[in-house]
């Protein structure tokens, strides 16, 4: 399944009622940091081994993503990763551990 970019909250917010998805992956980033620039690649990778996972990427300082980031999500660092299932946080965590990311899906799924 490929990454899923909303062009805005409410479309997000669309998106992530679906009864269709058992796992939602949320990646909150920005485009100036280095960080996010090496773990993208590797998220965009997780997402075409997982067929039943739903992964979405959001830039924090596009549209009004900041405000759903902070307020919704307590965000204040990049890269975050957000794990959701049955519309409740499930645990996120902040930084680019690949391997981390993985087995917090696999756990999850």
């Amino acid at each position: 399944m490929s990454v899923f970019s909303p062009s805005s909250a409410d479309e997000y917010q669309k998106k992530i009622q679906s009864p269709n998805f058992n796992l939602i992956v949320v990646y909150f980033y920005a485009s100036w940091s280095g960080t996010c620039s090496t773990i993208s690649p590797k998220f965009e990778d997780a997402s075409t081994k997982y067929d039943d996972v739903f992964f979405i990427k959001i830039d924090v300082e596009a549209n009004d993503f900041d405000v759903l980031a902070d307020r919704t999500y307590n965000v204040n660092v990049v890269p975050t990763f957000t794990f959701i299932k049955n519309n409740m946080v499930l645990t996120s965590f902040n930084g680019a551990n690949y391997e981390k990311l993985i087995s917090t899906i696999d756990k999850y799924k």
